[in-house]
């Protein structure tokens, strides 16, 4: 299965969303509040899907 990062300004938005996504059955590796932070884990990882913003801090 895919590997998901939740990556959204405001960390309860984050955790909201991926609270949704584990009631459904999508694996999330990781929750983030920059953009740098959500590059850093996808470089980690060889496939996968970004759930995002449009406005990401550094």
């Amino acid at each position: 299965m895919t590997n998901v990062i939740v990556a959204f300004p405001k960390p309860e938005d984050a955790k909201s969303i991926r609270n949704i996504l584990v009631k459904n059955g999508f694996p999330v590796v990781a929750v983030c509040t920059s953009g740098a932070q959500t590059l850093q884990y996808a470089d980690d990882l060889h496939n996968g899907v970004v759930v995002c913003g449009y406005r990401l801090t550094t």
